[in-house]
């Protein structure tokens, strides 16, 4: 794997790219040219695109020796990954995943009247959702400030302060950043383009397509990275060079325990998936299945922050191997 994205130059990801982004501007094109709806949305996604493809190219050349750099200096690398409590921890974490999971399950198929109302508007799901954002953060906070007063690595401190931020993002989207607990009206600009007319930006144009964005998110993260560092020597002593946080096993379990409970709810009722479909007679809403997704998948980033800051990662650079 690490072979073929070695040999993808910078001059090729540039023209795939701009490939790309004639794509979304054609797209756009068409949107406004048919006064179709998700106008703002289409903007949204091209203004992010462009304004990415520009830095890009600025920095491409430092971007290229960078990455040739780490990627010669990860190469005679030894990795040593100790922590004590990972199973004693693990295996409390997953309990609690298997108690929420099966309680979710025992209502969705034998009381459907209790799981829509655990489904409610800043109901159980919501708010547990925002809870264990809040902890993730929480938790990734306490572990960087450990992390300075150990002088650390930079790029372990930094890794750990984008992550951090990422659980702070998440919460802010799960509570519209406070609107309805403080009773603060949504912007008039903001409320034109969310369809649910609420200050947070993965309502703007189209809820599906950030859902679905989301759901490659955390299936790269708690899969295929991880499979990618198993399968490839190379690319595990690059990841581990840089820090790069890895989902430990029990974490890996307890997503895979979410994508299961994920796949019987959403069979349940009909609406498996991000879409905006129902294929039962009842109709049910399409968010039975999508708000208990991301209730378990903050309980699957929760336990990775828990077990990522007991964590230990030794790397050493072994001369002999030259």
């Amino acid at each position: 794997m690490m072979q073929i994205l070695s040999k993808l130059s910078i001059n090729t990801i540039l023209k795939l790219w701009t490939l790309l982004t004639i794509m979304f501007i054609v797209a756009g094109i068409i949107v406004f040219s048919y006064d179709l709806d998700k106008k703002s949305f289409v903007v949204m996604v091209n203004i992010i695109n462009i304004f990415s493809f520009v830095v890009f190219f600025i920095f491409r050349e430092k971007i290229e020796t960078n990455v040739t750099e780490l990627m010669d200096e990860s190469k005679y690398l030894s990795i040593n990954i100790e922590n004590i409590y990972e199973a004693n921890i693990g295996y409390i974490l997953i309990a609690l995943f298997i108690l929420m999971g099966a309680i979710l399950i025992f209502f969705a198929l034998f009381n459907v009247s209790r799981y829509q109302l655990l489904l409610k508007e800043d109901g159980v799901i919501e708010s547990g959702s925002a809870i264990f954002w809040l902890l993730a953060a929480g938790v990734s906070f306490a572990y960087v400030i450990k992390l300075l007063k150990n002088k650390s690595r930079k790029r372990q401190i930094i890794n750990n302060i984008l992550l951090m931020f990422f659980f702070f993002l998440c919460l802010g989207e799960e509570i519209s950043w406070g609107q309805r607990i403080f009773g603060i009206k949504t912007p008039e600009l903001l409320s034109q383009v969310n369809i649910q007319n609420e200050t947070n930006l993965h309502n703007i144009g189209s809820i599906s397509v950030f859902s679905n964005l989301f759901f490659l998110i955390t299936l790269t993260f708690f899969l295929l990275i991880p499979y990618l560092i198993k399968k490839d020597e190379q690319a595990k002593k690059l990841l581990y060079y840089v820090y790069f946080p890895i989902p430990s096993r029990f974490a890996i379990n307890i997503y895979l325990g979410t994508l299961l409970v994920w796949i019987v709810v959403g069979i349940r009722f009909g609406t498996l998936g991000f879409h905006p479909f129902s294929f039962y007679p009842e109709h049910y809403d399409t968010q039975m299945d999508d708000e208990i997704f991301e209730f378990l998948v903050a309980y699957s980033f929760l336990c990775f922050s828990i077990l990522n800051s007991t964590t230990r990662l030794i790397l050493k650079k072994n001369t002999l191997s030259k």
